[in-house]
């Protein structure tokens, strides 16, 4: 598989009131209706993590979406970063 296959690796971290309120379903959901691929889990300091794997236009999408997501979630920022690796997922799925 070739990169433009595989699409960019980014690692976005997002913080508000996202754990306990669907907000990795709703990731789940809205990454798959794009055609990203990774992860998202919850983190120990009440952060999401996720770790999207698409074209940079399908993952700023991604994270407009997820800014624009309504009560319960509020997320109030998030620290976008790409990453040099090139992971290669099949699907988008939730982390435990």
């Amino acid at each position: 598989m070739n990169t433009h296959q595989a699409g960019r690796v980014f690692r976005i971290q997002v913080f508000g009131n996202v754990q306990g309120v669907g907000f990795r379903v709703y990731v789940r959901s809205v990454a798959r209706e794009l055609g990203v691929r990774g992860y998202v889990k919850n983190l120990d300091d009440g952060s999401v993590e996720i770790i999207a794997v698409a074209p940079r236009q399908k993952v700023e999408s991604l994270i407009n979406r997820l800014r624009a997501a309504g009560p319960p979630i509020r997320v109030t920022s998030m620290t976008i970063k790409e990453e040099a690796k090139n992971d290669v997922y099949s699907d988008f799925i939730i982390l435990h």
